[in-house]
């Protein structure tokens, strides 16, 4: 929710680089999303690229006022840290930032997590090629949209390459990017092969949901050791 916030209240930066109220609301989402997900933080130099190749409103102003967005609800959890005389806690919060010790650790990846995973990146591709090849037909401001959820979601996918214990809060930032790509290709395409990969589509969600549903959740190193 506060990444579909920070994608809303972004885009009203585009081409101005005194905006330095809504850059401040923007990254006051991931601010706030940091507060659970401290591996957020890993996004902020992806998103400053964003802002100074596909907004184009990355300037000093910009910068420093996403820099005070991200520590701005900290304000407030570091009050509430202080009332309750839990410092060690917020300490404990910022170490996991830098906890490099469970890279590539696929120990307690699920048959689950794998195959909605492996669906959301198929919708990825498939909404990301449709755009590439269909992209001369918008506007600038569009492509410019488009091409940075398509930059988002290829860093989320390389992420969850990278510390797959994180594969649902990221799975769910990735779908978040891919929604967009997915609906352009449904909307703007035509034809029997689009039809049937529509068709497809929704087939291929209802069995998912019903593997989820009535299939138990199996680890899949455990199950391969075995």
């Amino acid at each position: 929710m506060c990444f579909i916030a920070f994608y809303l209240i972004i885009w009203n930066c585009y081409q101005d680089k005194r905006s330095a109220g809504w850059t401040f609301y923007a990254f006051c989402c991931i601010g706030l999303a940091s507060m659970v997900f401290v591996q957020i933080g890993y996004f902020l130099p992806f998103l400053w690229i964003m802002m100074m190749v596909f907004t184009l409103s990355l300037s000093m102003r910009t910068f420093f006022a996403s820099l005070l967005g991200v520590i701005a609800p900290y304000w407030f959890g570091a009050g509430y840290y202080a009332y309750t005389d839990n410092f060690p806690g917020l300490i404990q919060h910022f170490s996991e930032f830098v906890n490099y010790s469970e890279m590539f650790d696929y120990s307690q990846v699920t048959d689950h997590q794998l195959i909605n995973l492996g669906f959301i990146i198929l919708l990825t591709v498939t909404g990301a090629i449709q755009f590439i090849q269909s992209s001369y037909a918008d506007k600038i401001r569009t492509r410019m949209i488009y091409e940075s959820l398509i930059m988002m979601s290829a860093v989320c996918i390389v992420f969850i390459i990278l510390q797959p214990q994180h594969i649902h809060e990221l799975g769910g930032i990735l779908l978040v990017n891919t929604s967009p790509l997915i609906a352009h290709f449904i909307t703007f395409t035509k034809g029997k092969l689009t039809n049937t990969m529509f068709i497809s589509m929704l087939m291929l969600i209802v069995l998912i949901l019903l593997y989820n549903i009535f299939v138990p959740e199996t680890i899949l190193y455990e199950a391969i050791m075995k």
